[in-house]
C-alpha cells in the first residue's frame, strides 16, 4: 500500500492460508479503494477464465499495463546468495515485484 498513489485501487485477488493484514492508516491517509476479484468457479466458471493469460498478454503488449512499472527488480537465477535474501525478506520488502530470470 505504500506504493498506491492517493486515491488508488489495492485490488486483492486469490487466497492464502495466512490472513492479510492492511494497514488501516494508509488506506485512511491515502484513500485507497479496496476490491476483490472473486474466484469461486459459480461466479467465473473455468471455460470463462482459461485465457486470463493470453488476456493478460495482450494487455501488457497494447500498452494498457505497463509491464515494466510492475518490475521493481530481476535476480539471475544463478546468484544464489541473492535469492535466497529475496525469499528471506520478502514480507518486509518495499520492492513490489521481483522477477528471477531464469535464462
Amino acid at each position: 500500500m505504500r506504493k498506491i498513489v492517493p486515491r488508488g485501487q489495492y485490488l486483492l485477488y486469490g487466497a492464502s492460508q495466512t490472513m492479510q493484514k492492511f494497514d488501516n492508516w494508509l488506506m485512511l491517509s491515502k484513500g485507497i479503494n479496496i476490491s476483490s476479484a472473486p474466484f469461486d468457479v459459480q461466479s467465473f466458471p473455468m471455460h470463462k477464465t482459461a485465457n486470463v493469460i493470453q488476456s493478460a498478454f495482450q494487455m501488457i503488449h497494447s500498452g494498457i499495463v505497463d509491464a515494466k512499472g510492475l518490475i521493481s527488480t530481476v535476480c539471475p537465477f544463478e546468484d544464489y546468495d541473492r535469492l535466497v535474501k529475496i525469499f528471506e525478506t520478502y514480507r518486509s520488502t518495499t520492492q513490489l515485484k521481483t522477477v528471477v530470470d531464469f535464462r
